[in-house]
């Protein structure tokens, strides 16, 4: 309900909906108001599992006088965990990857994750909705980053920005038009392993994006700032 949302994020979201609630005042009726649940989606963890922690954290705040927000806990799981089989098909990061900008290499790596995540849920034949909210996830992950790149690339002076914004901006266009047809259903497997293997990871995050690596990392530095005594205006 939430993409692109960590659990602090959305919990405050529930908290501006529990207050807009208790101010409003409906008529015949007088001051409603309503407790809330919030989990944050745990790599590795199915649906069912996922809307099981949140609805626990439903009827603690009922229980605990309502007209409160409860945030559930977080379990700590990866693919890794022997607990959990490794899926048939996931997209791996190594440090070999790293372009040494940080923002650009935490935002990589979350979407290795993402990208596996959704892989394992199209091998394990979960729902059509699961697929369609993790890739929704994805998209959504996908097109800030995106932002968050040109920005630093604008910044930069980086001059093939307009051809590194136009595949940004063809590769958000065909995740839309995957949203869409899983949406629709029935599910074309093919497709949708292709453009998170081929054109997402492959092509794009592991091809594309090298070529201003050096450039990015001279002029704006690690942490995304201009190292010192660089006075561009």
């Amino acid at each position: 309900m939430a993409p692109a949302t960590r659990l602090e994020g959305a919990a405050g979201l529930a908290e501006k909906l529990r207050e807009a609630e208790a101010a409003r005042d409906f008529p015949g009726v007088g001051p409603v108001t309503m407790s809330l649940g919030v989990a944050e989606y745990a790599l590795g963890e199915g649906l069912s599992e996922w809307i099981e922690r949140v609805d626990q954290a439903l009827y603690r705040a009922k229980s605990e006088d309502r007209n409160r927000v409860v945030l559930a806990a977080t379990p700590e799981r990866t693919f890794s965990d022997s607990s959990l089989e490794r899926p048939l098909l996931e997209v791996i990061w190594e440090d070999a990857y790293e372009s040494g900008i940080k923002l650009i290499d935490t935002q990589h790596r979350r979407l290795f994750q993402l990208a596996s995540s959704l892989l394992s849920v199209l091998t394990e034949n979960r729902p059509l909705p699961e697929v369609s909210l993790r890739l929704e996830t994805l998209l959504a992950h996908t097109a800030q980053h995106f932002h968050d790149e040109e920005a630093l690339l604008r910044e930069a002076h980086y001059v093939d920005l307009a051809h590194h914004a136009s595949i940004h901006a063809a590769l958000l266009a065909k995740a839309r038009e995957l949203q869409a047809e899983v949406q629709a259903g029935p599910l074309d497997f093919g497709r949708l392993v292709s453009y998170l293997t081929l054109d997402l990871v492959k092509g794009h995050i592991l091809s594309e994006d090298r070529n201003y690596f050096a450039h990015l990392v001279a002029v704006v530095g690690p942490d995304g700032t201009s190292p010192a005594g660089d006075e561009r205006s």
